[in-house]
């Protein structure tokens, strides 16, 4: 049996988002996945903005709330993106916005 005929499915990379504690920027190795999670009480609900080129996969769903993160599709080749993190009041006009940071992927970059 090769190698090939038994992929792996590698889990999402959990990133912490709060104002302070997000990190500036996350790796994950090519074609990952990023699932940011909500942790601003004060602001339950979030949106992830990307600089341009725009975000990795368009139909990525880039809004969320404490308790439904938002999972973000990195391409299979070498990527370094800016983006920011919106937080939002629940029904409510304030807002905190948070960045720039970064998300790359590249070979190996897990761990």
């Amino acid at each position: 049996m090769s190698i090939h005929s038994n992929p792996v499915i590698a889990r999402p990379k959990v990133v912490e988002a709060a104002p302070g504690k997000t990190p500036a920027e996350v790796k994950v190795d090519l074609s990952g996945t990023l699932e940011f999670r909500n942790h601003f009480p004060d602001f339950p609900d979030f949106e992830i903005k990307f600089d341009e080129p725009g975000p990795p996969n368009a139909s990525d769903k880039l809004t969320g709330t404490i308790t439904d993160p938002i999972f973000v599709h990195m391409p299979d080749t070498e990527t370094i993106l800016t983006y920011h993190i919106l937080y939002k009041e629940k029904d409510g006009p304030c807002k905190h916005l948070e960045g720039p940071l970064i998300a790359h992927s590249c070979p190996g970059c897990s761990g």
